[in-house]
């Protein structure tokens, strides 16, 4: 039972490793797109005057 329970904690252990990896991984996606939705903004809005709306 204690080997057991120590197979169990080096689980757990690896488990929280490769979770903290993967938020890691993530959220750099999560800035990698912010990035690329900056770059696919226009670079300005073009003002048309009000009687141009049409």
């Amino acid at each position: 039972m204690s080997d057991q329970l120590g197979k169990k904690d080096d689980q757990i252990t690896q488990l929280n490793e490769v979770t903290q990896k993967q938020a890691v991984h993530i959220q750099s996606l999560i800035q990698e797109n912010s990035k690329l939705n900056t770059k696919l903004l226009p670079e300005f809005t073009e003002k048309k005057a009000w009687w141009k709306f049409w």
